[in-house]
């Protein structure tokens, strides 16, 4: 029999994922929060491929598991005295993997530049909050803020609403692995993990995206057999004493079809003119919502607004778990005569070049 705390989550891509071992990530799936990604759409796609219309949810679920299947290859592919390091950083990594998007804005990418339009932005709460003085140092001096938008937003809700399953010395760990801050120290072994979430080339988070939107799209793009590639992490040390991330000789085939399948779809899906456009008439209906707000002293895309306490604006009405939904709302009943939100209602009015008509062209 199954002990009475397990629980499976039927997944389309990876079959039952089966979370047991650690009732604060059921805690988490479960909370408010948390279920508010069912309500961000994954990608803008769906002008070309109706059927992408996946969440943010199942995809930190999806992220998750792949964390969990990394750690166990790393532990199989590793000797005793890498696995007795990495004992400690496995759970702070696997919840880290589970909110890299918990405060994803509405529409995704879309939305999330307006994270930094606010007084207090999310880089300047996260480090009040981590109150770390590396932590600090390793992110000023970059030049630029570390991590996208939304990974600094998911960050801040992460330790301010699940800071008790955080350890304390491990916040600083957590917060990097989600906005890709690596250590200065290239001897930390916690860097491989920050790689394995947040990287420039191949991380258990693009891999999951990659694996289901094409699923869900239907783009024939390359097959990527992520148990192989995963099954073959491994932490190594180099000649300068410094550990790596790597993969064992196994991987090697599955690493081509990764980078193949990242390039086809930034090419041929999310570089499509189509989905584009889309992307620029959101961008237009959400800047014309953020305006409107700001001309009320209410900074809509914050912290708050995400929150199930939410942000209670002039008129007494309360904005709260902000998602794609309050936005079409929005544009449909107070912006609907605007341009920007007739074309996205309604295609027949949107503007098309030349080479898409019949005819001599």
């Amino acid at each position: 029999m199954q002990p009475s705390n397990f629980v499976k989550i039927k997944d389309p891509i990876y079959g039952y994922i089966e979370i047991e071992e650690d009732d604060d990530v059921k805690t988490i799936i479960n909370s408010v929060l948390f279920h508010r990604l069912e309500n961000v759409i994954q990608t803008s796609y769906s002008s070309v491929y109706p059927s992408s219309v996946h969440n943010r949810f199942i995809h930190s679920i999806g992220v998750y598991y792949l964390g969990s299947l990394a750690i166990k290859g790393i532990e199989k592919n590793c000797d005793d005295k890498i696995k007795k390091e990495i004992e400690e950083y496995k759970r702070t990594f696997k919840l880290a993997c589970l909110l890299h998007d918990l405060g994803h804005s509405p529409f995704s990418h879309t939305g999330e530049v307006y994270y930094d339009y606010v007084k207090e932005t999310p880089w300047d709460r996260l480090m009040k909050e981590l109150s770390d003085e590396e932590f600090d140092n390793d992110g000023n001096n970059l030049g630029k803020h570390p991590g996208a938008a939304h990974e600094r937003m998911s960050a801040l809700e992460s330790i301010i609403a699940f800071k008790s399953y955080i350890q304390e010395k491990q916040r600083s760990f957590f917060v990097r692995c989600i906005i890709g801050l690596k250590y200065k120290n290239k001897t930390d072994i916690r860097n491989c993990f920050i790689e394995l979430l947040n990287s420039s080339t191949i991380d258990v988070d693009k891999l999951d995206y990659l694996i289901r939107d094409r699923y869900f799209t239907g783009f024939k793009s390359v097959s990527i057999d992520y148990e192989r590639l995963l099954g073959s992490v491994c932490i190594v040390k180099n000649n300068d004493d410094e550990y790596i991330l790597g993969f064992t000789k196994t991987g090697l085939s599955t690493l081509e079809s990764v980078i193949l399948a990242h390039d086809m779809e930034r090419k041929w899906i999310q570089g499509h003119p189509v989905i584009q456009y889309e992307c620029f008439l959101l961008d237009s209906i959400i800047y014309k919502i953020v305006k409107k707000y700001k001309e009320q002293n209410i900074e809509l895309f914050s912290l708050e607004a995400l929150t199930e306490k939410g942000l209670t604006c002039g008129d007494g009405k309360v904005v709260r778990l902000l998602s794609d939904a309050d936005i079409l709302f929005t544009a449909k009943n107070e912006l609907y005569d605007s341009n920007a939100v007739q074309e996205y209602f309604n295609r027949d009015k949107r503007k098309r070049s030349l080479c898409d008509y019949s005819g001599v062209l």
